[in-house]
């Protein structure tokens, strides 16, 4: 069976699985089911190389996709957009970047990575932040190879990816969340900005349950038991150092939060307790509520937005980022 089948089919069976015990989830199965879905050819313009490992290890998922494009519209170096995949710690893979990064690359202005990292299942916390980073590790090594900016790398993810891109951006230089993953430990895991979609960035800011049915609340904190190696009550620790909103400093990059106020699965107080954490650290943070819209949204002018983000922060252009709340179709 060819390789990019079998990664493709592997976390579709384990997620499908899951699903079987958990179908009240249909809100995050978009997020979740999403490397079941067929993938958009690449453009002739992309040059796609997939299944990269960072870590060094040979385990299968801490590999990452390079897209490159073709031909480069703007001089010199250039910016990196980072995807990380969500799928709630239990399943997801580096192949959900594709569709977000395409536009990017096909532009000619950017470059871009999507990242793999370890699942709950295969290693507790923090061994999907030291992933991360040590991908962000691998891009800075590689950087003079293929033309990127090492200055310029931009984060985004859903999500448990919007976790851990947040992370990216508060707890640069913290050794212990730092890592030792992979061959490149003399890079810097710092990143240029971050780019926030419903991830969770408070583990103990409400109990498992909160605005959840008891099945989705059961599952959730399964998944997480999974993920500490115990319940939110026996590893507070833990948590507390997994949660971003613990570790804002001033040095900390721009932040774009988007997330829906009918949240089910990450409560919308979570993107609000960040933003006013932010302020008090003096964190440039801005918040795009989306009203109406639930976990595991798409929406157009979201993408538009974000992009204008990314554009401001990685390429220095002089456009505006509309924090005007987007509204979910047939809500007001």
């Amino acid at each position: 069976m060819p390789r990019t089948l079998r990664r493709v089919i592997h976390p579709v069976l384990a997620i499908s699985a899951w699903l079987g015990c958990a179908c009240w989830l249909w809100r995050a199965v978009p997020l979740l089911v999403v490397a079941a879905l067929p993938l958009p050819a690449a453009s002739s313009g992309v040059n796609v190389q997939t299944g990269i490992s960072y870590a060094g290890a040979g385990h299968p998922r801490q590999a990452l996709d390079l897209y490159l494009p073709m031909v480069r519209t703007a001089p010199g170096l250039l910016p990196v957009i980072v995807f990380i995949h969500g799928g709630g710690w239990v399943g997801g893979s580096a192949s959900a970047g594709r569709t977000v990064l395409l536009p990017y690359v096909e532009s000619g202005a950017y470059a871009a990575v999507s990242v793999g990292y370890r699942l709950a299942g295969d290693a507790a916390w923090p061994a999907q932040l030291h992933d991360v980073k040590a991908a962000i590790r691998w891009i800075r090594a590689h950087a003079v190879e293929h033309g990127l900016d090492p200055a310029k790398i931009g984060v985004i993810g859903p999500s448990a990816g919007g976790t851990l891109a947040t992370l990216l951006g508060t707890t640069a230089g913290l050794s212990e969340l730092d890592g030792e993953v992979g061959p490149h430990r003399g890079e810097s895991t710092r990143v240029a900005c971050v780019v926030n979609r419903f991830g969770r960035i408070n583990f103990l800011a409400e109990p498992a349950a909160a605005r959840a049915a008891p099945a989705q609340a059961v599952a959730l904190a399964g998944r997480l038991r999974l993920l500490f190696g115990g319940t939110l009550e026996d590893k507070t620790d833990l948590a507390r150092r997994a949660s971003a909103v613990n570790h804002l400093t001033p040095d900390d990059p721009p932040i774009l939060t988007v997330h829906g106020t009918a949240d089910q699965l990450v409560p919308y107080v979570q993107a609000e307790e960040l933003a006013a954490a932010a302020r008090r650290a003096g964190v440039a943070h801005a918040l795009l509520p989306m009203q109406g819209f639930g976990h595991g949204f798409q929406s157009p002018e979201e993408d538009r937005r974000v992009r204008a983000f990314f554009d401001r922060q990685l390429r220095g252009m002089q456009v505006e980022v509309s924090l005007t709340p987007i509204v979910a179709p047939g809500k007001k």
